[in-house]
């Protein structure tokens, strides 16, 4: 199978969400098509693709939960890890399609597009219409000394991809003060359905009673698998602990902090 037959397979694939198809679509662009393979830093990939890193993390668990795809990281120093990607093509292709199988996608003699071929002839002379206004000589060209982006770069353009998930999912936000309202009429255990990927309601959206009541659920949930009840200062560590893991999934100035999927 090539690579764009597998890529219509992806666009197709029956009960996929569109966020999780887009996101093996980035995954297939960044992999070498001979090997369907690449050594490469997830954060090359999101950054790249201008993703949401809580919208990517949740997407890449659900594409290994399908098979699509396997990743393998190994640390290789502090905070370092050398990540091996892998698509599984024939798990993808395996999976129902929404196009019937008789329905003809691409012609089995089209050739396919390779990394290596060149897209734009350099002795290609443009059409230029007469109405097309020339070049002012007093244009600033692009500075020298200006930056570039590196991979690394953390920049990740929230508005791009958040148009994404709303045009493509369908899905409501709403605000943090319009969720609070709403989670406030119920008990923590009774928001099980705003859980996110940790399976934790997250503690910016509830008001401080239910912030509680939820972290006093967590720790129940951790002295059952313990069989014994946390002592004082254990329990102030694990208060102070959730407060700082919750912040740091859900930056003050992020998308997912301030606008909040209406899943009720």
């Amino acid at each position: 199978m090539n690579e764009f037959n597998l890529q219509c397979r992806v666009m197709t694939a029956k009960g996929v969400k569109a966020t999780d198809r887009f996101i093996m679509l980035c995954i297939l662009k960044s992999v070498d098509w001979n090997t369907w393979t690449k050594d490469i830093a997830m954060s090359a990939i999101y950054n790249k693709y201008e993703i949401p890193v809580a919208t990517f993390s949740r997407s890449i668990k659900q594409l290994k939960k399908l098979g699509w795809i396997s990743v393998v990281s190994n640390r290789t120093g502090l905070k370092q890890h050398h990540t091996t990607i892998t698509v599984h093509p024939n798990i993808i292709n395996k999976h129902e399609s929404t196009v019937d199988q008789n329905d003809k996608l691409v012609d089995q003699n089209d050739k396919a597009v390779d990394q290596n071929d060149k897209l734009v002839d350099q002795n290609d002379k443009p059409k230029v219409d007469q109405n097309d206004k020339q070049v002012d000589q007093n244009d600033k060209a692009v500075d020298q000394n200006d930056k570039a982006v590196d991979q690394n770069d953390v920049y990740i353009n929230l508005n791009n991809l958040n148009n994404i998930n709303q045009s493509q999912d369908g899905a409501v936000y709403v605000t943090r003060d319009e969720a609070k309202k709403y989670t406030s009429q119920f008990h923590p255990r009774d928001l099980r359905h705003l859980a996110d990927d940790r399976d934790k309601v997250p503690l910016h959206i509830l008001s401080a009673k239910n912030r509680r009541l939820e972290i006093e659920r967590r720790q129940a949930v951790i002295e059952e698998e313990q069989g014994r009840p946390m002592r004082h200062h254990e329990r102030l560590n694990f208060i102070s602990k959730q407060n700082d893991e919750d912040s740091k999934k859900y930056p003050p100035l992020s998308f997912e902090r301030n606008n909040i999927r209406k899943v009720w």
